[in-house]
């Protein structure tokens, strides 16, 4: 009895059949999402391939056969014992071609059939293929074989050599005759015998990898249960520290304003003249800090110069002669709309770190001026500087680039070069109009 008489018995159902070759079923979560259903990587992160590797070499080593697990599109996530035979024409450009192609009509062919497909390769040796169906999708193939079915004399295999157009002389094609006639031979009986040990070896790994993703699914629900759970405190976090905020904000900043407008005049009656105007120079910077904001947060060019101005005069009242300061601006920049508050955390940042360890008087530019359809702003001091191979980021840098990134994304830049003992130079170019409005 040849092969053709082997019956391959299938338990499933009709019904199940059909729902397995056409590649439907429950939908299970991928393992961190991003790989393709049956791919290497998909495969690499399901099961534990190293342990897969060890089945496949019992089987192997059982019958002397070549095992292959396949991604649906054939590319080959594990492949042992692999004949000396198989491995050279593979090294072949057109023998690999000739394999591959030989490779997509047995898959075709087992997904037809719903089962294990037991065929004749193209260079004349016995393999078999099995579809693994996992909950209901393809996500592979189980190849074998690369053996002979029976013993075939010289004649024999003369003709089953000129079937190989690949190969390139006669010296390769001697090469391949012996070790074709290397190759191990199994005879009907132990083919039944390794089609259903294939059989249970291809459920095994459909029920691991079934097990491993409906772990895989229990866990994913398990974290987004907890991350649920996490922004519910959050809210609530919010919810507190804004109602905190309400409180604060209850009291009446009109009553701040007057207030210091009182001190102003007392200072002006008593000749106090520095304390009036950074008296005057603080309510003016409060008041921009503390003004109602528009619907998107941005302001005129012109009103952020002021309040850098404001700060600015007040911190020269502490430094003194050790500090002065020079802020140049382009008319044409001055209704241009900016993000509030985004110059002053920069200005901050070169007073507090650059000016202030210095031993030296400061010196502080702030130039700002149009360039076609964006906005070209400088900030320099003479500080105390830093080496650039050290620089790490302050929270206000890192604000300042946030928001640049969410109102312009990448049209805008903001470049920072600094020397030890050399200052430090901030460069800022925003487009005219912000790209988002948040």
């Amino acid at each position: 009895m040849g092969l053709k008489n082997i019956v391959i018995k299938d338990d499933m159902p009709a019904e199940k059949m059909s729902s397995r070759q056409d590649g439907q079923g429950e939908e299970m979560a991928l393992p961190h999402g991003e790989f393709e259903y049956g791919s290497f990587e998909w495969w690499q992160e399901t099961v534990d391939v190293v342990k897969l590797e060890d089945l496949f070499r019992s089987f192997a080593r059982l019958f002397q056969v070549g095992v292959c697990l396949m991604t649906p599109k054939g590319q080959k996530v594990i492949l042992v014992n692999a004949s000396e035979f198989c491995d050279h024409v593979h090294s072949i450009r057109k023998g690999k071609a000739t394999c591959d192609a030989c490779d997509k009509r047995a898959t075709r062919t087992s997904l037809k059939q719903g089962d294990i497909h037991i065929y004749t390769c193209a260079n004349g040796l016995t393999d078999l293929c099995a579809p693994l169906y996992i909950n209901g999708r393809l996500a592979g193939f189980l190849a074998s074989g690369q053996v002979q079915s029976k013993t075939v004399d010289g004649a024999g295999l003369e003709a089953v050599s000129k079937r190989w157009t690949f190969v390139r002389n006669d010296e390769e094609r001697a090469f391949l005759i012996e070790k074709y006639r290397q190759l191990p031979i199994l005879d009907e009986t132990e083919l039944k015998r390794a089609l259903e040990i294939m059989r249970l070896l291809s459920t095994q790994i459909v029920e691991l990898c079934e097990i491993n993703l409906a772990r895989q699914k229990i866990l994913e629900q398990s974290l987004l249960l907890s991350q649920q759970r996490q922004r519910g405190a959050d809210m609530e976090h919010a919810l507190h520290r804004a109602q905190l905020k309400a409180l604060r904000n209850q009291i009446n900043p009109h009553f701040l304003f007057n207030s210091l407008n009182c001190i102003a005049r007392l200072a002006l009656f008593e000749t106090a003249k520095k304390t009036m105007e950074m008296t005057e120079q603080l309510a003016d910077y409060l008041r921009y800090t503390l003004q109602e904001q528009s619907e998107h947060g941005l302001v005129c060019f012109g009103e952020e110069l002021q309040c850098v101005r404001s700060y600015l005069a007040i911190y020269r009242v502490r430094f003194g002669d050790r500090l002065s300061f020079s802020v140049e601006e382009d008319p044409e920049v001055r209704e241009c709309l900016i993000p509030f508050m985004l110059l002053q955390p920069l200005v901050e940042n070169a007073l507090i770190h650059g000016l202030e360890p210095s031993l030296r008087k400061g010196k502080l530019l702030l130039a700002a001026k149009k360039e076609k359809d964006s906005i070209h702003i400088v900030l320099k001091d003479n500080g105390v500087g830093f080496e650039m191979n050290r620089f790490r980021e302050g929270m206000g840098l890192a604000n300042v680039r946030k928001r640049l990134h969410l109102y312009y994304e990448k049209s805008a830049s903001i470049e920072v070069r600094s020397i030890p003992r050399g200052g430090t130079r901030i460069e800022l170019r925003l487009p005219e109009r912000p790209v988002n409005l948040p």
